[in-house]
């Protein structure tokens, strides 16, 4: 399977976006289980 220059660009962009938005992701994921552990 052969992978273009292109494709191999459009991966690295999003791991790269996928990677700096983990944080926030992580904190907000921690939150909803606080929240959820909270209402229980």
């Amino acid at each position: 399977m052969r992978i273009s220059y292109l494709q191999l660009f459009i991966i690295i962009c999003l791991s790269i976006l996928f990677v700096s938005d983990f944080p926030k992701l992580a904190n907000k994921l921690k939150q909803k289980i606080k929240s959820y552990k909270e209402n229980k």
